[in-house]
């Protein structure tokens, strides 16, 4: 919406309008422009302390002015104001124009828009001398001119060292703008005589208007000359709302008032305070109405709180509020609250002793000013296991009483006791909390009835019959993949359920998987484990992979050596082959091989200086597959002389607990140790893990995320101080 009436605006400004096409557009958007906004909270909310140039840098991009329109019997009244602290003094040196457009006359939209300057000089601010008479008697109009025209223009008398001098001087041109806009606020003659209101008598019921705001730049200085624009019917004036949502607190012998003062912003920039006695007189409280400029965080503060202080205790009172516009009108009150202040107890009791005795009850002392007990009509005792949520426990103890004794019956595994005083009138005082938590070393039964089922995708679903303890605080579930395998829990928390369900793989060896349920009361005593629960998985599992075991390079090929999958209905093994070069591209059967017996096969196809990735897998009578075995990566190249190399590397992987392991030999001598360098995906391989020479050769990678490329790299350091040519591995987890 604003967006559009700028740009409407816009065609205003800069060229001559075809009032014909646009006419009714404009009417329609004005309608709905230009909330009543507090000038002065507009300012506050748009302005910050800063450096000049930060504010010349804000005033470049953001200034405008702000007008807003009231109608009042046969006149309309103007008010505006500049966005920026910049616009403020530019505006104040050059003045305004003040133009009206005629755009409705007897409900109809004109044609060609009458167009009327007001103004026969530009408005500004009154010559100084002619603030004097007016200054004297009014207050927001002193402090304009003082903006205006004053040398000088500090909020208080407060530090003047030199820290707070510098301060005040970068915060001098901000001061001047906001609290000169406030005043304005406050006292609409105070605006007509600083040039920022305006007066329209010659108005007529039947004609709506369009009131534009130009800011003057005869000089040209570059300052933004945005107008303000807002659209008024003399025939529909607006009535000014009642506020409501007044609350208030009533303490002893003081009320704090509460009310929302974004409700009615838009409307009204104040608020008097009035009180009575009988709900019919009411007096304001002080002649300076009350509003926000509190803030915290750079963000307008929401409500308006104000204490007031009572006579006495015994009386009601009443409260109601009334705001104040910018056009210096009151609308209606709000309706009244009332309340009577509440005595508050001299005299606070709190607990001293709190032991458990040999029969395992409590025993709880407090202390509480004798000279109270006339005060209160006895003592209660509240209860908790979280320290939240209070219950009574006893009521009516007598106010010479300071004991009391709670059998262990009543006692949880965490206990908070608080004493209230009750007092004969106002409110009651309590003690703080204290902490009571008795000696508990049996744990729960051990649950029992538990069942379970799991489905062909691996979901296990248990049930179990609940405990009865008072103080249970859950269940651990248990898992192991043996019958004879010690149980692990599936987590450390407590199930508050007896309903749990897991995830298994049924495509591993394992055949069965085992539960076992234990409960937990609040102290964390644990009990036995339940019978174990043995649960059938479906028959989903390929078989185990075989495993590359060796190779040889030899004159008429390369002879690899594998380790058959120990599955007993494996009824084939094939070895697949694939061009290193050819990236990702999928392998090709290299040959088929139904002899369980056999663990070795050459390739005689091998083209020297060629790398070639070899995998095997085995397949059962159901055709289940098993995954590609661990990756040999190998070439025929007959040496040159003699190297100092690693002569071999490899990588088995076990991607169920996803880990690989690293396997490398060699014929070196006078090895130190060797460096084993790591790279995941694109990163830079760096130094992992260091091996004495004595150990074996070979090294473990746990923790490996699945589709994760992993690079690696071996070489030897030796006695001399030199090291061996790496030697690299790359694997596709």
């Amino acid at each position: 919406m604003r967006q559009m009436v700028k740009h409407i605006l816009m065609i205003f400004e800069y060229q001559q309008p075809d009032f014909q096409v646009i006419g009714k557009t404009v009417f329609a958007v004005f309608i709905l422009l230009f909330p009543f906004v507090g000038f002065a909270q507009e300012a506050e909310e748009q302005q910050s302390v800063a450096t000049d140039s930060a504010m010349e840098q804000q005033a470049t991009d953001t200034a405008f002015i702000s007008l807003r329109a009231r109608v009042q019997q046969d006149t309309v009244l103007l008010r505006w104001a500049a966005s920026s602290a910049t616009l403020w003094f530019h505006t104040n040196k050059y003045g305004f124009d003040i133009e009206r457009y005629t755009l409705v006359r007897d409900g109809k939209v004109l044609d060609t828009p009458e167009i009327k300057k007001l103004n026969s000089t530009p408005v500004k601010a009154k010559p100084l001398d002619e603030w004097e008479a007016i200054a004297n008697s009014n207050n927001y109009a002193a402090i304009i001119a003082q903006a205006l025209y004053g040398e000088d223009f500090t909020l208080s008398d407060g530090d003047e060292t030199s820290i707070s001098k510098i301060v005040a001087i970068s915060q001098e041109r901000e001061q001047r703008f906001s609290m000169s806009l406030y005043a304005a606020d406050q006292s609409f003659a105070a605006a007509l005589m600083a040039g920022w209101a305006w007066r329209d008598t010659d108005v007529r019921k039947n004609e709506r208007y369009l009131y534009r705001v130009i800011p003057l730049n005869p000089e040209q200085t570059g300052v933004p000359t945005g107008y303000g624009a807002a659209f008024v019917a003399i025939d529909e004036p607006e009535h000014l709302p009642q506020p409501f949502g007044l609350t208030g607190v009533f303490n002893d012998k003081n009320v704090i008032l509460v009310w929302d003062y974004t409700l009615f912003s838009d409307v009204y920039n104040s608020y008097f305070i009035e009180k009575s006695t009988d709900s019919i007189h009411f007096v304001r409280l002080g002649d300076l109405p009350v509003t926000n400029f509190n803030s915290k965080n750079e963000e307008k503060q929401q409500r308006i709180y104000f204490t007031d202080s009572l006579e006495n205790n015994t009386d009601t009172y009443w409260y109601r509020i009334v705001g104040l516009t910018s056009f210096g009108e009151t609308g209606p009150p709000s309706e009244p609250i009332s309340g009577k202040g509440k005595q508050m107890l001299p005299y606070i009791p709190y607990i001293t002793v709190s032991d458990i005795n040999e029969h395992g009850n409590l025993e709880l002392e407090w202390e509480f000013d004798q000279q109270g007990n006339t005060f209160i009509k006895g003592f209660e005792l509240s209860h908790s296991e979280d320290a939240n949520n209070y219950q009574t426990l006893v009521t009516d103890i007598n106010p010479e009483k300071r004991s009391f004794l709670v059998a262990r019956e009543r006692l949880t595994a965490s206990n908070y006791f608080v004493i209230t005083a009750i007092p004969h009138e106002g409110e009651p005082a309590s003690s703080f909390p204290v902490l009571v938590q008795p000696i508990d070393s049996v744990p729960p039964a051990v649950p029992t009835g538990l069942t379970g089922t799991v489905d062909t995708a691996g979901i296990v679903r248990l049930t179990w019959k609940n405990n009865t303890e008072r103080d249970l605080l859950g269940y651990r579930v248990y898992r192991s993949q043996l019958k004879d395998e010690e149980s692990t829990p599936l987590f450390y928390l407590a199930l508050n359920d007896t309903v749990y369900s897991d995830t298994v793989n049924v495509r591993n060896l394992n055949k069965k998987v085992f539960y076992s349920v234990a409960a937990l009361d609040k102290r964390y005593n644990q009990s036995d484990l339940s019978p174990v629960l043995e649960l059938e998985k479906p028959d989903l599992t390929p078989p185990s992979s075989p495993v590359l075991a060796n190779y040889k390079i030899r004159d008429d090929g390369i002879e690899i050596s594998w380790i058959n999958s120990p599955d007993a209905d494996v009824v084939r093994h094939r070895i697949w082959r694939r061009e290193k070069s050819e990236g990702y591209s999928p392998a090709s059967i290299l040959a088929v091989i139904n002899d369980s017996a056999t663990t070795t096969y050459v390739d005689t196809s091998a083209v020297v200086g060629v790398h070639y990735i070899y995998t095997v897998t085995a397949a059962k009578r159901n055709l289940l597959e098993s995954r590609a075995s661990n990756a040999l990566t190998l070439f025929t190249n007959k040496p040159k002389g003699k190297t100092m190399t690693i002569d071999r590397l490899d990588a088995v992987m076990d991607k169920q607990n996803k880990m690989l392991k690293l396997i490398w030999s060699d014929k070196l001598r006078d090895v130190v140790h060797y460096e084993i360098y790591k790279g995941v995906n694109d990163e830079k391989m760096t130094l992992w893990k260091t091996v004495p020479a004595n150990k074996s050769r070979e090294i473990l990678d746990e923790n490996l995320l699945a589709n994760d490329t992993y690079r690696y790299a071996v070489r030897a350091i030796l006695k001399s101080g030199k090291n061996t040519g790496a030697k690299t591995l790359t694997v596709k987890f």
